[in-house]
């Protein structure tokens, strides 16, 4: 249920902060360089535009999943 109610939260927050998605999508792709944080993590309407700063900005293919255009391939687990 706190998952449910943070993803409202991030949610809400992206439709009224619309100049602010590419300050939060910047965010989560230093936390993810750091490996303090990982794409899957990131909220859904997030991944894509993290996934593009990590691939162009940072030159990382490599951490990102393939789903998002990187070179990370998922393990069976």
């Amino acid at each position: 249920m706190r998952d449910l109610i943070a993803r409202v939260a991030v949610g809400i927050y992206l439709l009224l902060q619309k100049g602010e998605e590419q300050k939060t999508g910047m965010l989560f792709a230093f936390r993810e360089v750091e490996e303090r944080t990982k794409v899957e993590e990131v909220d859904r309407l997030l991944k894509k535009q993290v996934a593009d700063i990590i691939f162009n900005d940072f030159g990382l293919p490599e951490i990102i999943p393939t789903e998002f255009g990187g070179t990370l391939e998922e393990t069976a687990e």
